[in-house]
């Protein structure tokens, strides 16, 4: 492959991958219930509002589940793994079906990205600036919450140490190891899917 494919390859996969995240995070905060003043909620949302608005008039929010964000992150990975391919190889995939269950992965694994991410960010805030109000930190928090909130009533914080993201974390880890040999049962190109 020479330069200028690479190049072209990179630019698709990192432009598709920031799409792929942003249409994800606005469909994890609103499904968390994050506070919408929070500034950097306010981004994600202005980022993604035009698409997302036009979509969901087809297909309809259920309470916080925004389908039109979640299908948008899907067909953006379904655009980039099909460009991708055709960039690598030098012409269209025939078959589509590969790239959709791709996209589908690709999306998981990046969920599982942003919460094994989030927690790390959380845990180390803890440590280092443990009364910061940032508004990054407290969106993470608000992120994280609902997916922490049923660990911590099944492992406790025991002497002042919360360990419910440690046992989040464990589960995430699991959750990879199965995505990760599904990824190969199903022939994934690891180079030409964003968020694996």
């Amino acid at each position: 492959m020479n330069t200028l494919l690479e190049i072209s390859l990179f630019v698709i996969q990192f432009l598709g991958g920031l799409l792929v995240i942003a249409f994800l995070l606005r469909f994890l905060l609103q499904l968390s219930r994050a506070s919408f003043y929070n500034p950097i909620a306010q981004t994600v949302y202005k980022i993604t509002h035009v698409p997302t608005n036009a979509l969901g008039k087809i297909l309809p929010p259920y309470r916080t589940f925004n389908t039109a964000s979640l299908t948008l992150a899907l067909v953006v990975e379904f655009i980039t793994i099909v460009a991708s391919i055709a960039i690598a190889s030098g012409g269209a995939s025939g078959n589509l079906l590969y790239p959709a269950l791709w996209a589908l992965i690709g999306v998981a694994s990046t969920v599982l990205n942003v919460y094994f991410y989030s927690i790390f960010v959380v845990v180390i805030v803890s440590w280092v600036a443990p009364r910061t109000n940032h508004p990054a930190v407290s969106l993470v928090w608000q992120l994280i919450e609902p997916v922490v909130a049923p660990v911590r009533r099944v492992i406790p914080p025991m002497g002042g140490l919360d360990l419910s993201t440690m046992g989040v974390l464990l589960i995430i880890m699991v959750l990879r190891i199965a995505l990760g040999n599904f990824a190969k049962a199903s022939y994934l190109p690891l180079s030409l899917v964003p968020g694996i």
